[in-house]
């Protein structure tokens, strides 16, 4: 599931450093809602972190947002235990097209495709899904509490699995016109603070897991070669190759499996931590501008 999410912004005599000077002070939190009744694109009803389900049922939840101070795209990742739940189709335009000139344009993961990814299994079957999506029409930010994307899932088998979110990243227009992220640390383009997973119990009933804290996904830990008696590495010393550190070395496998969560037991591929990213340019224009220029850019980096 690799998605590129690039944003290219051109903005009146707009500073490299405005990202940075940007704090975490709007109080926005993001959700699971694992029952979809009462929830509307600017609205939300009771919100159900733990919901019991048949195998072979078909049902809905939603991504939500909470007090979001204004939102122009959002990218984030629901993980899942896939021998237990399948995902098979996504919808994304509701608070994002709230406001009436909204022209919205979906980059959202086709679960019955494989993506960009070495695990040749449908991103509706393999763990982890991506949904992403901007608007590109003239209409102002969206703001306030509403429903992100709704996710249709179906049950498989006996079990509890956890639908836990990563990778969130939630954009909006800033000062002159720019994009910046919503809660961002520093140059983080990701999405930080309160999240709120949810639990299926398919056959049995569950309880909602603990709120958790939404971060930027660990780098991948690097690996230093081991110095010898002389400095040298073992293999320059005619020694035995030193173990790999890093995770997945040795099969090839991605060393970062993404944002941790906690996921009650279950296994979920936190898929996505190293495969989506954002790229936020300032081109500062000459003082004799009338006005700010903008423009967003969403890409998908399309599957090969």
């Amino acid at each position: 599931m690799k998605l590129a999410l690039i944003a290219v912004v051109v903005a009146l005599s707009l500073s490299a450093t405005t990202l940075a000077s940007v704090t975490a002070q709007d109080q926005a939190s993001v959700g699971v809602d694992a029952d979809s009744a009462g929830n509307t694109a600017t609205s939300l009803g009771d919100l159900q972190h733990c919901r019991r389900v048949e195998v072979n049922d078909a049902f809905q939840i939603d991504v939500y947002g909470v007090d979001i101070p204004g939102v122009v795209g959002f990218e984030f990742t629901v993980n899942y235990d896939p021998t237990i739940l399948e995902v098979t189709a996504a919808k994304t335009e509701f608070l994002l097209a709230a406001n009436q000139g909204s022209q919205i344009v979906d980059f959202t993961d086709d679960p019955t495709q494989d993506g960009n990814d070495a695990d040749q299994i449908p991103d509706g079957h393999d763990g982890s899904f991506t949904v992403a999506a901007t608007d590109f029409g003239p209409a102002a930010d969206e703001s306030g509490s509403g429903v992100l994307a709704a996710i249709s899932l179906r049950a498989l088998a006996n079990g509890v699995s956890t639908l836990a979110l990563s990778n969130v990243k939630l954009l909006r227009t800033g000062a002159n016109g720019s994009i910046i992220p919503v809660e961002p640390i520093g140059y983080s383009e990701y999405f930080v603070g309160t999240g709120a997973n949810a639990n299926i119990g398919v056959g049995e009933g569950c309880t909602p897991p603990l709120p958790t804290t939404l971060e930027a996904p660990t780098p991948a830990p690097t690996s230093s070669p081991s110095p010898g008696a002389s400095g040298q590495t073992p293999e320059a010393s005619g020694g035995s190759p030193a173990p790999s550190t890093e995770p997945g070395a040795e099969d090839g496998g991605n060393a970062s499996p993404g944002q941790g969560t906690n996921t009650g037991g279950n296994q979920v591929n936190a898929e996505g931590g190293d495969d989506t990213w954002i790229i936020v340019v300032g081109v500062v224009a000459g003082v004799a501008l009338v006005s700010a220029a903008g423009a967003f850019v969403w890409q998908r980096r399309r599957r090969t």
